[in-house]
């Protein structure tokens, strides 16, 4: 075959010079192989080199490969002298395979397919007539890039380069690889140009080239050469170039991840024409296994396109139906979300990819989505996103998925996961239950709401409000204020769920911790009867129980703290020793003692030490050693002063656990009437021996030894909260249940009486002794029967003015007091209170201490002498 230049660039009689140097090579190489001796001495491969280089056979053929390059000296150097040079050169190679056929150089038959290019190329490079040509078609390629229209020179190169090829590629296929050795992006971006351009109907050797040679040998090349071609090729073409690509999973293979490269303009005006868009989604669909990376790559430049780019849209709507596109993203999300700057605008990946994850995605995928969000810094607030457009099960899910790191080793893993149930758990006020018409409908809504809601944490997280880190614990209530509570309705986990939030709610008190969390928490379930249908007052009873239990105990933070000797018993001798029975079941013996049952005791080894109070000065010293910086005990000048003011410590402590215990009282509104039944159970044991009002009448204002007497003194001096909780009951309970309070305040009456008779000859403004406990001091003491007074005051029994003459005692003399408070006490034994009307009866008698008190101390009462001087 020959084909003559499109102009006359080289020797019209070249080729047949060419022609007969080549038949003379072959021919002398014969002659050489038939008279060679048979035996000659072998030659080293160096002498053969030189022999062969040096034979006078390619004498005749290098005068011709060097006429026929001469050409490409000229300068200027036209495009056509290059593209005949080329085609000279190809046509010298068609002589040369004429005489010596490629194939027979690798030891395969002429027209053998299976001969990869590389090999062919190699056995080309290998000969030396191959070689020379080769390297003239080398010079060729590399000077069309050194002119200024290098890629019209190219194209018409390929032309005709192509014009060889197409007559036999079985024998000259092999060229094109070649060519990619040495202009690897020319011939890719002229491969891609004339795909887009004829379709489907391109060179099947182009296409053969491109996907067995070119994508495996040079892959890097593949994406900036399509780039450029989608740069400038028309709509029209481009849609031709992705048809096809959908039958080439190489080619697209190592395309992938590039999707973001192409500058944004670019993706801008060539996804502007609806038939490209609708050509690469079904380039996605075809090849989604070969695209591993572009999915990430594609919201990425969605981010930069915005919502303007009508792909943006089209690929939010096609994304769900692509199950791999789907799942690749999601498995990416945390790179995603961690890369992509944060935005709140509705084009957003942040904003718009939540919906879409809730309504397409599959349980296990949303599962998925939480577990990879958890572990992010803002994946709390982007679970929180997607909240609102999960099905019940998916909520369920995530839930499952914080409540696996509650018992995280770490107290970080697990206070993050409490954030997560805060951030995720809606209030349970604004929580609904889902409505359905029939029974099983309900149940199973119910069950949905249940597991969606967090129900079946609560356990859990009530575990972690009982840490003893202080940051998990407060975490942990504030979960327990928003996730609903599991029914009541078992009594065990009853008692259990009650017991542990107010043995919780006494310890955070005696660490000076908040607790309003807990009150509300407990004041919520005990509102709703613990959700128990059968009998809904078992929950406020067996709180109202606990809750007095802890009050009137010895190591309650309400209390001060106090040297009581285990297990006193005043009634009756009894030298047996007292087992250890447990917290659960109170001793009947223990109803006669002065120490009272306590409801949550503290492990010995555990024990706050700083609640027992011993009996030496230095040994309570010792346990208050880590009130000072240094750690070191003060001078022994100072002990008395320094242990009155850890006494006063102590004291004031106990009276603000007891505002504390006051709001969560109030807050659950208890059954009044079993509160008092409860509060004169523990206070006034039926053991005990009350006597009749006229032994008090031979005795008062001397003071009582009678047992009720002492363990009155007992509650009143060290029990602080006992006074606020009548103030509760005379203020919120019902008549019938004030009226069972009189043989307590009777009681206090009679104690106050007492104090106050010992300190007749003081008065209240004299210094107190040094080694007199604060809470005995005549300033305490005054503002406890202030309380007493003012509850008395509530109930209505005694009629005016000694129903407000407590306004008098802060300028009285306790022996006015004395008197005034046993006027009281006569009044009540004399008038007790009913549930019906009475009159008042002749009050001359019990109003002369308070006239008394009046004209004596009528300079210290000043402007209140008019309201008690008129009666």
């Amino acid at each position: 075959m020959t084909l003559a230049p499109p102009e006359s660039v080289v020797p019209d009689d070249l080729p047949v010079q060419f022609q007969a140097a080549v038949k003379k090579y072959v021919q002398g190489k014969g002659k050489t192989k038939k008279t060679r001796p048979k035996k000659q001495p072998r030659l080293a491969p160096e002498h053969v080199a030189a022999t062969t280089s040096a034979a006078p056979d390619m004498e005749a053929i290098l005068r011709c490969t060097w006429a026929l390059q001469e050409p490409l000296n000229m300068e200027p150097l036209p495009s056509t002298t290059l593209v005949g040079v080329m085609s000279a050169t190809m046509t010298c190679l068609f002589e040369t395979h004429q005489a010596i056929p490629l194939a027979s150089l690798v030891g395969a038959k002429d027209g053998d397919v299976a001969i990869p290019p590389r090999t062919r190329i190699q056995a080309a490079n290998g000969h030396p007539i191959y070689r020379v040509l080769l390297g003239i078609a080398r010079r060729c390629v590399s000077m069309v890039w050194c002119r200024p229209d290098a890629e019209s020179t190219f194209s018409d190169l390929m032309t005709m380069l192509m014009t060889w090829i197409e007559a036999d590629g079985t024998t000259w296929a092999w060229l094109l690889a070649f060519l990619g050795t040495n202009a690897t992006r020319p011939l890719l971006e002229y491969t891609l140009r004339t795909i887009a351009t004829h379709g489907a109907q391109t060179s099947p050797s182009l296409l053969a080239n491109l996907t067995t040679f070119l994508v495996p040998t040079y892959p890097l090349y593949i994406a900036p050469a399509v780039v450029a071609v989608v740069a400038t090729a028309s709509d029209e073409h481009l849609c031709l170039l992705l048809s096809v690509l959908r039958e080439c999973p190489q080619l697209v293979l190592a395309c992938d991840q590039h999707f973001s490269t192409a500058p944004a303009d670019t993706l801008q005006r060539r996804l502007a024409s609806p038939d490209v868009r609708r050509h690469l989604l079904d380039l996605c669909t075809a090849r989604a296994a070969e695209l591993v990376r572009t999915p990430v790559q594609v919201i990425v430049a969605l981010e930069s396109l915005g919502p303007e780019c009508p792909f943006h849209a089209e690929y939010l709507a096609y994304l769900p139906t692509n199950a791999l596109f789907f799942r690749r993203t999601i498995e990416s999300l945390a790179h995603l979300v961690t890369t992509l700057p944060a935005n709140d605008a509705p084009s957003s990946f942040h904003v718009y990819f939540w919906p879409l994850v809730a309504r397409h995605g599959s349980a296990a995928q949303i599962r998925e989505v939480c577990s990879a969000l958890l572990h992010l810094p803002s994946g709390l607030a982007r679970c929180q996103q997607l909240l609102p457009h999960l099905p019940p099960a998916s909520i369920a899910s995530m839930l499952d998925l914080l409540a696996s790191q509650l018992s995280a080793a770490h107290p970080h893993q697990t206070q993050r996961a409490l954030r997560g149930f805060i951030a995720l758990v809606p209030p349970s006020a604004d929580v609904e239950e889902p409505a359905a018409h029939s029974i099983v409908g309900q149940l199973d809504a119910l069950a949905a709401w249940k597991a969606s809601s967090g129900v079946a944490h609560w356990h859990a997280v009530l575990a972690q409000a009982r840490s003893a880190e202080d940051a998990t614990s407060d975490l942990a209530l504030s979960v327990l204020e928003s996730l609903p509570y599991p029914t009541l309705e078992d009594p065990i986990w009853q008692y259990t769920c009650i017991y542990a939030l107010l043995q919780l709610f006494f310890r955070r008190l005696g660490k000076e911790r908040p607790v309003a969390s807990l009150t509300r928490v407990l004041s919520r379930i005990i509102a709703d009867g613990g959700g128990v249908a059968a009998y809904p007052a078992s929950v406020a009873t067996t709180f109202t129980c606990l809750f007095v239990d802890a009050i009137l105990s010895a190591h309650a933070p309400t209390t001060i703290a106090h040297n009581v000797p285990p297990e006193l018993n005043f009634f009756q001798p009894d030298d047996r020793p007292v087992s250890d029975a447990g917290h659960v079941f109170r001793k009947l013996s223990a109803a006669n003692t002065l120490r009272p049952y306590d409801p949550f005791p503290v492990d010995s080894t555990t024990k706050d030490a700083s609640r027992e109070v011993s009996t030496t000065v230095l040994a309570q010293l010792q346990l208050g050693r880590a009130k000072w910086v240094d750690a070191a005990l003060p001078a022994p000048s100072t002990y008395d002063a320094t242990l009155q003011g850890l006494h006063k410590e102590k004291m004031a402590a106990a009276v603000a656990c007891g505002i504390e215990a006051k709001a969560l009282l109030l807050a659950t509104q208890p059954d009044w009437s079993g509160l008092v039944d409860l509060l004169v159970e523990r206070m006034l044991p039926v053991a005990v021996f009350m006597p009749a009002d006229e032994q008090y009448r031979d005795v008062l204002p001397e003071r009582t030894n009678f047992d009720v007497d002492l363990r009155m003194e007992q509650w009143l001096l060290h029990y602080p909260f006992v006074v606020s909780l009548l103030e509760c009951i005379v203020a919120y309970g019902p008549p019938h249940a004030v009226l069972r309070c009189l043989p307590l305040l009777k009681s206090l009456l009679v104690v106050l009486i007492n104090y106050w008779h010992a300190r007749r000859h003081q008065r209240l403004d004299d210094v107190q002794d040094d080694g007199t406990p604060p809470y005995l001091h005549m300033s305490h003491m005054l503002a406890v029967t202030l309380e007493v007074m003012a509850v008395i005051a509530q109930t209505q029994w005694i009629p005016e003015p000694l129903q407000g003459c407590g306004t008098l005692f802060p300028r009285l003399t306790p022996l006015d007091i004395r008197s005034i408070l046993h006027a009281l006490w006569l009044y009540l034994s004399d008038h007790p209170p009913t549930r019906h009307a009475r009159e008042n009866g002749n009050m001359e008698y019990y109003l002369m201490p308070l006239q008394h008190a009046v004209h004596r101390n009528m300079a210290a009462i000043g402007p209140l002498y008019a309201q008690f001087a008129l009666h």
